[in-house]
């Protein structure tokens, strides 16, 4: 474990997991190879102006699917967790009121009275209303798997457009009686309307005081465990990804055997889940503490470690980086030449300085001045990975710069030079900006906003069921990009169907590679990848995946199943 030296602010610790040897998965498949899906029809995408964009599928047993997706998607986010799912009578009665209620004539006294919410949906639902405002203004709000919801203005031409969608989705699904979900079988997270979500009160994966610190190895580990429709864990369904550090598992199965969820939901009835995630492993046990604004340390390597949260309670993000001692002082140096002095008056001009720490390639920590006459302003920000959002950190003033130069100071004298980050390989939670698949964008004019994710290619075998399946894997992706797949590691119970396609997909890909301090650093993921047939595309236009397939099936004779 690297030790840390704190400079007033806290103490981070960061370390690497040691990567053992490949092994291959053990165990039986938790979703039988006996299963049978329905097919999946591509409807229509949409790139939304104020709805945002969006897809709209169908399935042959009367159901109708609609995603929401990132509008930022180059951003390393991943693929959407919780979707509508809805039968498609319910939809066909849904469309039928939205559209009495838009057409409704206008009320100089209703007008003025909230009107009642139109809901489609479970957990994960649709909202139209008016605000009773007499603007005559139409409210769409999505109301998605956690606690709140997205409201937006829209306007009726964009209702239409996507009414109109949701209309074709219902011939699609058939109106007839919708098959029921199987409520023994186990799901994945891809398939479900909503995941389960943990309780609050859940204790955190961590060593108990007992444990002797020499014993305790900070990192990441992968688990995988069912929650039934209680929201329970199964408790004979915990399991490890192999080369889990033995202690590690007994006190994760501990912690994880008495967490508790709000089940999984899909199209609105409780299911199983089949739960695969990476997990950091902390020092300590016990509830999760209080976010704290902003930590920073000195480490032995050399490095000065930044971690910080937002000072907004309505944005919840978090971030970290590693900047050189000599960068850290440059920095300071550059804000007490241009910090104003209290009291100074710089006249009527507005003077602004905006200077940043760290590197595009990372996270930045930014801060800026502006004057008018005797009024100072200041401002701090967190820039994140590849610049794909910003949000608000604490400000700069002499205190925060002085903490920020004995860091320096500290870390110079631990070691001259910092350590080669790109020598080791790292868990995830020791880089800044994690490896990630890029998300593949729309070429289409109506779709200019729709992303497609990034799936496996999808395994012959597979096909005549339309089996889907989520394999979590870790492996080690170097500094550029490319995944070293003698370093692979699949999570027993995966569909063995899946497994070696999952093993060409990595052969074929390119993540975008981890950074920390600015630099490419070699990283240890551990994620799912998803293995889903594509689905039956009318036109170029229905889905995201629909204009690369149909080229693919007019430049061949003969239908190909597979694709990524």
């Amino acid at each position: 474990m690297k030790a840390s030296r704190v400079c007033a602010l806290g103490v981070v610790f960061a370390s690497s997991m040691a990567a053992g040897p490949a092994r291959a998965q053990s165990g039986a498949p938790l979703v039988p190879a006996s299963t049978k899906w329905p097919e999946r029809i591509a409807v229509g995408m949409r790139s939304g102006d104020q709805i945002g964009p969006l897809t709209v599928e169908a399935q042959n047993d009367g159901w109708v699917i609609i995603t929401i997706l990132p509008r930022r998607a180059d951003a390393g986010v991943e693929a959407p967790t919780g979707r509508l799912i809805a039968k498609a009578s319910d939809v066909k009665a849904w469309i039928i009121h939205a559209r009495a209620f838009m057409n409704a004539p206008a009320d100089p006294v209703q007008d003025r009275v909230p009107s009642p919410e139109l809901t489609l949906g479970g957990r994960y639902r649709f909202q139209v209303s008016r605000p009773g405002d007499g603007s005559g203004q139409i409210y769409f709000s999505v109301r998605a798997c956690e606690p709140g919801s997205r409201g937006l203005t829209t306007y009726r031409g964009e209702l239409d457009n996507f009414l109109s969608l949701l209309d074709s989705a219902v011939v699609a699904a058939g109106t007839g009686k919708a098959s029921s979900p199987n409520r023994q079988r186990r799901y994945y997270s891809s398939e479900l309307s909503c995941p389960a979500r943990p309780s609050a009160n859940n204790v955190v994966v961590g060593y108990p005081d007992n444990v002797p610190a020499a014993q305790r190895r900070p990192g990441t580990i992968g688990v995988r465990y069912v929650v039934d429709t209680l929201g329970r864990v199964e408790r004979n369904s915990i399991e490890f990804l192999p080369g889990t550090d033995a202690l590690q598992a007994v006190i994760a199965r501990n912690a994880i055997e008495r967490w508790t969820f709000v089940p999984a939901e899909w199209g609105g009835v409780s299911v199983r889940q089949i739960v695969q995630q990476a997990i950091p492993f902390q020092m300590s046990s016990g509830q999760l503490s209080e976010s704290v604004m902003m930590e920073l340390s000195s480490d032995s390597d050399g490095w000065v470690h930044l971690r910080t949260t937002s000072i907004l309670p309505e944005v919840t993000a978090s971030a970290q980086e590693w900047f050189s001692p000599d960068s850290v002082m440059a920095w300071a140096h550059r804000v007490d030449s241009l910090m104003p002095a209290a009291g100074t008056n710089r006249g009527r001009t507005m003077i602004e300085h905006d200077i940043s720490l760290g590197q595009p390639s990372g996270i930045q920590y930014s801060v800026s001045f502006a004057t008018l006459g005797k009024q100072v302003a200041s401002a701090g920000m967190i820039v994140e990975c590849n610049q794909s959002a910003e949000w608000s950190a604490p400000p700069v003033d002499a205190q925060v710069l002085k903490t920020f130069r004995a860091a320096a100071r500290d870390a110079r004298a631990s070691r001259r030079t910092p350590a080669d980050a790109a020598a080791t390989v790292h868990d995830a939670d020791d880089v800044a900006c994690r490896a990630w698949l890029p998300w593949q964008l729309s070429t289409l004019p109506h779709a200019r906003l729709v992303w497609e994710y990034p799936t496996g290619f999808y395994p012959d075998e597979m096909a005549p069921s339309n089996a889907h399946a989520d394999v979590f894997y870790s492996v080690v992706v170097d500094t550029t990009g490319v995944a070293d797949v003698s370093t692979l590691r699949v999570m027993p119970g995966a569909d063995p169907r899946a497994v070696p396609s999952l093993v060409a997909t990595l052969r074929d890909v390119r993540f975008r590679p981890a950074t920390r301090g600015g630099v490419a650093v070699p990283q240890r993921v551990m994620q799912s990848m998803r293995f889903e047939p594509p689905p039956m595309c009318s036109n170029v236009g229905a889905g995201p995946s629909c204009e690369r397939r149909l080229s693919q099936l007019s430049a061949s004779s003969a239908p190909r199943s597979g694709r990524r």
